[in-house]
């Protein structure tokens, strides 16, 4: 099985139950996220050093894309008479938090950068 394969099988798994058109958007995340890692890695690790960290990782960093992606689709407001319906979304939270466990546990075996997370 190739890594982008292994990313995408573990992705799925954590995204859960995915919409309709949401599982070919996964896999194309799920490649993005496994060649971006793999671009960022040090020159002295190879992506067999760190296999099993390497695609949690990715995995992690596709379903945060695709929580990314999916932000704003739930309803915000629906009035019916005296009923309200109001739903927000809290994916924002949930994938910067995917995002943050992906670059924790792959720090090890990246490159040094510079980046700021937040203000």
């Amino acid at each position: 099985m190739s890594i982008q394969e292994e990313v995408f099988s573990k992705a799925v798994k954590l995204a859960g139950t995915l919409a309709e058109g949401q599982e070919e958007l996964l896999q194309t995340l799920s490649a993005a996220a496994a060649a971006g890692l793999e671009a960022r890695l040090r020159d002295d690790v190879t992506v067999d050093d760190c296999r099993e960290v390497f695609v949690t990782a990715a995995s992690f960093l596709a379903v945060s894309a695709l929580e990314d992606c999916s932000r704003g689709k739930n309803v915000r407001e629906f009035r019916a008479g005296d009923l309200t319906v109001k739903e927000g979304s809290t994916s924002g939270t949930s994938a910067r938090n995917w995002e943050t466990q992906a670059r924790m546990l792959m720090g090890p075996y990246l490159r040094d950068s510079f980046c700021f997370l937040g203000v």
